[in-house]
């Protein structure tokens, strides 16, 4: 059996949305979600709880719809790799994150400026495709890579200007993100941010406020199960209660028919399927330039 497109879902859906399928709930019910337009997630939970089969099958469930533009952010290289033939862009250096987050803010103001201009809310797929954006590893954002260490200490009268230089430009890119997960719903832009370090310092308020959908995998504390599911989740929510052998376990909240946590398992996909799920869908890639071409606007009559 394919482990996409199993939709049998009765959820209620739009005139322009699909349901995805990526996982069952606890009674063994099918986990279907309506794409696009979701409300931008945070997927968390420490290593080895199967944190990556939830990006995984949501990327594989979205990336069969004709109109999505899927882009990666992976600084690790290797979560979102098999997916590249199917992405419009996917950005694995500091460069080439800050350029993706520097042009995803700059079509969300120009699709705003569109909609302002047709008197609209809230984006729709007449005027252009719904965009997913995948960031794995959150906390990486904030990192300095390596390269950039090993220059600075060539030159140690530089080293300490260089490394500070690095860790400002770390820290606007997580302002973009924040900002961008401000703006970006009601533009057509959804954001997935994945961490396996569910703290305050990986994930501010400022951004964590603006991730209103929840998957909160196996954590070790009260903090990281009130960051990963919700202020005062720790109160409802033993930190013990998925354990190692869970892989895959999680609550989900905040998602569309889950204004409580319910406890879930995703579907796992495996390597061969990722690789050969992007190429099937290879040919539904929208380019780079093709989105983010922003036109002049007519305005309106």
């Amino acid at each position: 059996m394919n482990l996409f497109n199993r939709n049998k879902s009765k959820l209620k859906l739009g005139p322009d949305q699909v349901a995805i399928d990526i996982g069952t709930r606890y009674d063994s019910s099918p986990l279907t979600l309506p794409w696009p337009y979701l409300p931008h997630t945070l997927v968390s939970g420490v290593t080895g709880s199967g944190k990556s089969s939830w990006t995984a099958v949501m990327m594989g469930e979205i990336a069969g719809h004709p109109q999505t533009a899927i882009c990666g952010i992976d600084p690790k290289r290797v979560e979102l790799a098999g997916w590249r033939p199917r992405c419009s862009v996917l950005a694995t250096d500091p460069t080439e994150i800050t350029r993706l987050l520097s042009g995803l803010q700059h079509l969300v103001d120009y699709r705003s400026d569109l909609l302002e201009s047709k008197g609209l809310r809230m984006w729709n797929l007449t005027l252009g495709p719904a965009v997913f954006v995948v960031i794995d590893e959150l906390a990486e954002l904030l990192a300095i890579d390596n390269k950039t260490i090993a220059e600075a200490l060539k030159d140690p009268t530089k080293a300490k200007k260089t490394i500070s230089l690095a860790k400002d430009v770390a820290s606007i890119r997580l302002d973009m993100l924040a900002s961008l997960a401000r703006l970006a719903r009601f533009a057509g832009v959804t954001i997935v941010c994945a961490t396996q370090y569910p703290l305050a310092s990986v994930v501010p308020s400022e951004l964590r406020s603006n991730l209103a959908g929840r998957i909160g995998g196996r954590v070790t504390g009260r903090e990281q199960i009130d960051v990963a599911l919700g202020a005062g989740m720790s109160d409802q929510i033993d930190a013990k209660s998925i354990v190692a052998t869970d892989q895959g376990v999680a609550h989900v909240v905040g998602l569309p028919g889950f204004d409580q946590p319910v406890r879930c398992r995703s579907h796992y996909p495996t390597d061969q399927q990722i690789i050969d799920r992007a190429k099937q869908t290879a040919h539904l890639r929208i380019p780079e330039d093709d989105l983010f071409n922003c036109p002049p606007i007519r305005e309106a009559a």
